[in-house]
């Protein structure tokens, strides 16, 4: 005969969306064991929408600079460059289309981002949930709030930019077609150093809310935040 001893289900710690969107700034304990225990989704999913708004806000300042030129080689009629300048005009300064692509790539990176730790401290600490990681990933949107704001700053003094775009006969192909070299690097920069604060955020996540101890909470941090900074370490990369 045998007697199994049910175990109680941790109290939950309430906190708002104040502490929530506050929690980047004040790293308490209690916060990051509350969004462990009981995550609250909507709370990550405002703050990802103010994040965006503010991101379209700081990429438009910037892209607005661009002066697109389009040019055509030989046997290829001028309509098309009008045509592919009108729709460089669209997809690169419309603020709605920004606000879209913001919002989605976030969605999707966060929520790919937030699987990883989810792995990490499964094997770090055979312990863990993907809803307290995605919202622990979550909080990196406050970051992004300030790199937003730094990016408009950017914008308002920053002289125009000549964006030359030129379409060849070999099978319609584009010269010039990636962005300015010059924005590239100083989103790519500002976005990496914004990061180190991420870096924090997830450190103080894995140690006070998953219950890990230094080194490993170090180890997944670092393995996160370097999957975090990727896409802009590729980028300054590929322009040197």
């Amino acid at each position: 005969m045998s007697f199994e001893i049910e175990e109680e289900p941790p109290e939950e710690i309430p906190y708002s969306f104040k502490d929530y969107m506050l929690q980047p700034l004040r790293f308490s304990s209690k916060v990051f064991k509350g969004i462990y225990i009981n995550p609250k989704l909507k709370y990550w999913l405002i703050i990802l929408l103010i994040s965006s708004i503010f991101t379209t806000i700081g990429s438009y300042s910037i892209l607005r600079n661009l002066n697109i030129e389009v040019s055509v080689g030989e046997s290829i009629p001028e309509e098309t460059a009008r045509v592919v300048k009108g729709m460089m005009d669209l997809f690169v300064k419309n603020p709605i289309i920004l606000f879209l692509e913001s919002f989605i790539s976030s969605l999707f990176f966060q929520a790919v981002t937030a699987f990883i730790l989810f792995i990490l401290v499964k094997l770090l600490a055979s312990s863990g949930k993907y809803s307290p990681a995605l919202m622990m990933v979550g909080l990196s949107n406050i970051p992004s709030i300030l790199y937003g704001m730094l990016l408009f700053g950017l914008g308002l003094i920053m002289p125009p930019i000549t964006w030359t775009i030129r379409i060849t006969p070999q099978r319609g192909s584009f010269e010039g077609a990636g962005l300015p070299t010059e924005i590239v690097s100083q989103q790519s920069t500002l976005n990496i150093l914004i990061s180190i604060w991420t870096l924090a955020i997830v450190y103080s996540a894995c140690k006070q809310g998953f219950g890990m101890d230094r080194s490993r909470s170090l180890v997944a941090a670092l393995l996160t935040w370097l999957i975090i900074i990727a896409p802009s370490l590729y980028q300054l990369i590929s322009i040197l």
